[in-house]
């Protein structure tokens, strides 16, 4: 729409502007007023530095006094404003590098004894002490992922979450990169195509997106809220209709 066409407006002002101050060039003082009064009903719109190449060269530069004040003023609000916003900027950007580092030597203590937060049995663990990391799981992948919420889960565990909560493309990908894994490629469908990677690339990549956030308290659980809790293979199966009492 053309009110909220910023640059269309201002183009229409100008050339009203124009005609305003050309149009009467009897008393230029007379004209300067107007034309400071102009501007102030275009809601600043219009800046003094807009509407000065419509008057002629000798006009008195004192004319003009208080409306180039008045917009100096104006500049240096909008000055004070950005160096605020470029202060708090400073201050987030070194909050975020100081939580950076500090994840970078964060330690998750996983008690013996831990359960999967999915499947609910005992985490792998090589160690009795009460608290170990992980040994690699066949393939070069961890045999769990702690995350910093507490939750643990076995590493096929939290393959099948992330394939059913994430978006297809992102399932696919997984799908694709333990079909390469041994231990992880008994559980993918026959239809699945392996990756176009070696053995250890593809548990980099699948470690990667392992890694990035906890199913149960990050994003991707929240947007799964949109998803049906039957699926269409459930229905079919006749899994619904077990349920009747």
């Amino acid at each position: 729409r053309p009110e909220d066409d910023n640059i269309l407006r201002k183009k229409l002002w100008l050339v009203i502007a124009r005609h305003v101050i050309e149009q009467d060039k009897s008393d230029k003082g007379e004209n300067i007023r107007k034309a400071i009064a102009f501007r102030r009903e275009t809601d600043s719109l219009l800046k003094v530095e807009d509407i000065l190449p419509f008057f002629p060269n000798f006009v008195l530069i004192d004319d003009f006094k208080e409306a180039i004040i008045q917009s100096l003023e104006e500049y240096n609000a909008q000055i004070e404003g950005l160096r605020d916003e470029m202060d708090e900027i400073t201050e987030g950007t070194e909050a975020l590098r100081q939580d950076i580092a500090a994840a970078a030597s964060r330690v998750v203590t996983v008690p013996q004894g831990e359960h999967c937060a999915k499947c609910g049995e005992p985490v792998p663990q090589l160690s009795e002490n009460a608290a170990v990391s992980a040994a690699p799981a066949p393939g070069g992948l961890e045999r769990f992922y702690a995350f910093p919420s507490g939750h643990v889960y076995k590493t096929p565990c939290l393959v099948d979450l992330l394939v059913d909560l994430s978006p297809e493309s992102t399932a696919r990908e997984i799908q694709s990169l333990c079909a390469n894994i041994p231990f992880l490629r008994d559980r993918m469908p026959s239809s699945v195509e392996p990756a176009p990677y070696g053995q250890e690339e593809s548990c980099r990549r699948l470690d990667e997106i392992l890694g990035q956030e906890d199913p149960y308290c990050g994003d991707l659980l929240v947007k799964s809220v949109s998803k049906p809790f039957v699926t269409e293979e459930e229905r079919a199966s006749g899994e619904v209709a077990s349920w009747e009492i």
